[in-house]
């Protein structure tokens, strides 16, 4: 009897270390493709296709990401399990992206960024120094179309030359 109990603490703890890990992944993705990293993330940018889609192994090579877990499959969950975001395929080939565009506003922050950005420039900085902080983006976009700050909208779009891999 002792044992069963025993046993069953440890599936609950490791389940819900699980869910907690899965809220972590999911919070820093929605980062990294959300309206107020993207259009100023020129690495994460350059690594898009022209259809909007980025190799998850990507966004789990950072630091922020590793620390969190190393774990594929929680990796591939947590986007899954995330509305905004799509994923295709597993494994090494899955990619990720976001299911609506960038507002246009921020679809041309982004071909600006992919024109000619300093790549050694934080996105922060770029984005702050182009008078887009995250209170423009909250007061005229998030909040009067009922979205969260942050977080991913959609695939981008439209983008302009050089974008995409190997170009």
């Amino acid at each position: 009897f002792f044992r069963f109990q025993a046993y069953l603490w440890w599936f609950e703890m490791a389940c819900s270390r699980e869910v907690d890990v899965m809220a972590q992944l999911k919070h820093q993705i929605c980062h990294y493709l959300g309206d107020e990293n993207l259009p100023w993330d020129y690495h994460t940018l350059k690594q898009m296709d022209e259809d909007g889609w980025l190799n998850l192994s990507y966004l789990s090579s950072g630091a922020k990401m590793q620390a969190i877990s190393t774990d594929t499959w929680l990796l591939e969950a947590a986007v899954t399990d995330e509305p905004t975001l799509e994923l295709w395929g597993t494994g090494r080939k899955a990619m990720v992206r976001r299911r609506d565009p960038l507002p246009m506003p921020l679809q041309q922050e982004a071909d600006q960024t992919l024109r000619d950005a300093d790549v050694r420039t934080p996105a922060g900085h770029r984005r702050n120094m182009r008078g887009f902080g995250a209170g423009w983006i909250q007061e005229k976009y998030c909040t009067a179309k009922g979205h969260k700050g942050g977080q991913a909208q959609g695939p981008v779009k439209g983008k302009g030359k050089g974008k995409g891999k190997g170009k």
